[in-house]
């Protein structure tokens, strides 16, 4: 580990401080606090390899698994399909510099799949009674629209922020 990864790391502990304090703040609206952890682990998705991209999704995803209400591995496997998806578009369907549509498109999607996933995950693990089902209308509803809107709005400041490598694409 190099020092630029370990500011990334810093970086990411200190969002997702941030992401949890917002969540204490906002008790009983969770929609109200951008997921400061997913849009930096797409902006690492834009700018980093593939193997890099995976590791720092897999460290969003264990991170956020500490204060998640979820049975264990949704968060990490959101995640990683956050990163891949992010990845796979940038390389595939635009261009890696994010102009705000694509930045839009990637925060919106970050947004919508995060529960889907967890809800898909949730579903499984319930099947292998592992866990209790979750009803589907208590992780998507309309207040999902506010949060993509506050995800879109703070893509640019995260990106901004986030420490870059030197030797990569900027």
């Amino acid at each position: 580990m190099n020092k630029q990864n370990l500011y990334q790391l810093l970086y990411l502990f200190f969002l997702f401080l941030i992401y949890v304090a917002g969540l204490k703040v906002f008790t009983g609206h969770p929609y109200l606090v951008p997921q400061l952890v997913f849009l930096s682990v797409i902006i690492f998705a834009v700018r980093e390899t593939f193997i890099a991209t995976l590791w720092y999704a897999f460290a969003a995803g264990f991170l956020l698994e500490f204060f998640s209400g979820f049975f264990f591995g949704a968060n990490l496997l959101a995640m990683v399909i956050i990163a891949l998806a992010a990845f796979l578009i940038t390389r595939n369907v635009t261009s890696r510099r994010v102009v705000l549509p694509a930045a839009a498109t990637l925060a919106a999607l970050g947004t919508a799949i995060f529960p889907l996933v967890a809800y898909l995950y949730l579903l499984l693990m319930a099947g292998l009674n592992l866990t209790e089902s979750v009803a589907f209308a208590d992780l998507f509803s309309v207040n999902i629209i506010w949060a993509a809107l506050l995800n879109v709005l703070f893509f640019y400041p995260v990106k901004y922020a986030q420490p870059v490598s030197t030797e990569k694409y900027n």
